[in-house]
């Protein structure tokens, strides 16, 4: 039996119409979409499946819609291959709730909600404080936290794969940095189109309304481990989730970390649920041997 590894992936991965195939042809998914418009509202589904673009690219939306579209396509999974042997699971920021609900450490209504709120709250953060992001590209992931560290207000938010380095913080820190950061020898410093200055301290606000939420969640023990962004590695047996998941509106995502760990486990295929392939794209330059697959579309089971 194939030891799968379950992969989910973050904002940036949405797209309108994803997920579309998967409510109509697997119940199961089906199941999930629908409870996803019970809580979200009759004209949440049709922003998904049918757009208009802007709608969808709403922080407010966009969470809560990859988050449902990641676990319809782990329900369609379970659904049209039961006896899979999942032997871990990661996210890549909001994939990390998807993470853990796939894990069952908490239900999916309990997961719906704490996405909702926590984009509205992200939101907030960034309307409040206004920052931004940029990729470094081809420079060590510890040169460009000491250069990040000579400048006010500037972070590393992801160590994502070897090469792959995103800064946060304040534009006029981030167009200072860039000099030095190409200087120290960067390739590229990409200025991404994001809504604020996310996993970084000027995201505090968003942490501190949504900690009592997290608390409130009767967490379970996962039934298989599961990769804390936080951590750069697997939650412990008596982990706290919330203070985790808190921390992580606020720290450095360790993506590579937690790739490596997932590749330890021995697992012979990571299956990216959801929208993309951002985070098999990621994998790949991790580990090459890595032997990953997406499943954002129902066609896409049959390489499973």
């Amino acid at each position: 039996m194939t030891k799968i590894a379950l992969l989910f992936p973050g904002q940036g991965a949405q797209y309108v119409g994803m997920g579309k195939d998967l409510y109509e042809n697997s119940p199961a998914a089906k199941d999930i979409f629908e409870k996803s418009s019970s809580l979200m509202g009759e004209g949440f589904l049709k922003t998904v499946f049918e757009g208009p673009e802007e709608d969808l690219k709403r922080t407010d939306v966009t969470q809560v819609a990859i988050y449902a579209v990641s676990l319809a396509a782990f329900a369609a999974l379970k659904e049209k291959k039961p006896d899979l042997e999942i032997v871990a699971a990661g996210g890549l920021s909001l994939g990390e709730y998807s993470a853990l609900t796939a894990a069952g450490a908490l239900s999916f209504e309990e997961g719906l909600e704490l996405v909702r709120s926590r984009s509205l709250f992200m939101q907030e953060a960034a309307e409040a404080a206004p920052g931004t992001m940029a990729a470094v590209l081809q420079l060590d992931g510890a040169v460009v936290k000491d250069i990040c560290a000579k400048y006010p207000s500037l972070y590393v938010a992801n160590f994502n794969c070897p090469g792959q380095i995103v800064i946060s913080g304040a534009k006029e820190s981030i167009e200072k940095a860039q000099e030095e950061l190409i200087a120290a020898g960067a390739r590229r410093v990409i200025p991404l189109a994001v809504g604020g200055a996310f996993h970084s301290p000027f995201m505090a606000p968003a942490r501190v309304k949504l900690l009592p939420l997290l608390k409130a969640v009767k967490w379970q023990k996962p039934k298989f481990p599961v990769a804390s962004n936080v951590l750069g590695g697997f939650y412990p047996e008596e982990a706290d989730f919330a203070e985790l998941l808190g921390r992580q509106i606020v720290e450095s995502v360790r993506w590579e970390d937690d790739f490596r760990a997932i590749c330890g486990t021995g697992a012979e295929l990571c299956v990216e649920c959801g929208p993309g392939n951002v985070v098999c794209g990621l994998a790949k330059k991790i580990d090459r041997e890595a032997k990953t697959q997406t499943l954002g579309k129902l066609e896409e089971l049959a390489s499973i």
